[in-house]
């Protein structure tokens, strides 16, 4: 949603990842679009969530390999 202007908490299955922000709050030139830059120091496929902190349910995860 280009429009997004939410905040959003990020974790990872990963507890020793590193470089990911507890949380990123995306302002409106973002246009609802942020990169993040995480090194996962795990080797098998662990799982990045982001959650929105005002929607009730609202989180999207990914497996990353």
């Amino acid at each position: 949603v280009s429009s997004y202007t939410g905040t959003v908490t990020l974790s990872s299955a990963d507890l020793t990842a590193v470089g990911l922000p507890a949380t990123y709050t995306f302002v409106a030139g973002d246009h609802g679009e942020h990169a993040f830059s995480v090194t996962f120091a795990t080797a098998e496929t662990t799982t990045l969530t982001a959650t929105d902190t005002k929607a009730i349910a609202s989180s999207v995860s990914v497996q990353v390999q």
